[in-house]
């Protein structure tokens, strides 16, 4: 099943720069056990001193398994620290967070954020360019056709960041968005404002007024509006301009820091209703 969308997916790696190499003998008839994606970091950061970008915890594996909310999980393609940082603080939030909420991933990638939102109650689409659709696919059905009692369905489209058509029909199948998420997505320089201009498009333009249930944890600063994410590490100088497009749309605030990934979330300034007669 996954054997013919690995090879494509592996060729679209090689042509994004990325190799693959074997890290132990092959183990299994698909051949794919013992490979990972290439796992030395040649950022800015590293290359002008030691930084923790190539130590265990940035495993690549083209296999790989976790247990989330008690359900055993498995996604072939390899997953970022981005994302399972970032699904493990989804899962700190609990069920309540996400249940019944549509949400967008954009850039979902091999699907482990998308897989771990839909099994905590969302209506999820999970977005990506042509090339990663494949892969992205056959990790949602395998996991999910596996625990179909489980997941919510989730919905695969192609998105292409700061294009308009692409953005306005996921807009007018939706309806409505929640929560638009992303994670390790602002290492490419050309890929910022696009990406600044989609984070911008996607999430509506009103805030509804009242504290979140989750204020707390959000530093108290969120109201119950649409919220965005981002996970990221930092590489290069250049990422900073995310945080600085973001920045005119959005009150940014940091909201995890685990070792050398941070999360950080977006909301539309709250302007309370206003009381003032019509004239």
């Amino acid at each position: 099943m996954f054997d013919p969308v690995m090879e494509e997916y592996l060729a679209y790696c090689s042509s994004v720069c990325a190799t693959v190499v074997d890290t132990e003998p092959i183990q299994n008839e698909l051949g794919w056990d013992g490979k990972t994606l290439r796992l030395k970091c040649e950022c800015h950061q590293c290359l002008a001193g030691e930084t923790s970008h190539n130590d265990v915890s940035h495993d690549q594996s083209l296999q790989q398994s976790f247990l989330f909310n008690k359900l055993p999980l498995f996604i072939q393609g390899g997953t970022t620290k981005c994302a399972r940082v970032m699904m493990k603080y989804f899962e700190g939030l609990g069920r309540d967070a996400f249940k019944g909420k549509r949400i967008v991933e954009v850039g979902a990638g091999t699907g482990l954020v998308s897989i771990c939102l839909a099994r905590l109650g969302a209506d999820v689409y999970a977005t990506d360019q042509d090339p990663m659709l494949p892969i992205l696919t056959a990790n949602i059905e395998a996991n999910v056709n596996r625990h179909k009692d489980s997941f919510i369905p989730i919905k695969v489209r192609n998105l292409l960041w700061a294009d308009e058509v692409s953005q306005n029909s996921l807009l007018a199948e939706m309806g409505s968005v929640d929560y638009v998420i992303g994670s390790d997505l602002i290492y490419a320089k050309e890929g910022i404002p696009p990406l600044v201009s989609t984070y911008n498009d996607l999430m509506p333009r009103s805030v509804s007024s009242g504290p979140s249930p989750f204020a707390e944890e959000h530093k108290g600063s969120i109201p119950s509006s649409p919220v965005a994410y981002l996970a990221s590490i930092f590489r290069f100088e250049w990422e900073n301009s995310f945080f600085e497009g973001m920045a005119r749309h959005f009150k940014t605030d940091l909201v995890l820091e685990e070792g050398d990934i941070k999360i950080h979330s977006f909301v539309r300034p709250y302007e309370p209703p206003s009381t003032k007669s019509p004239a």
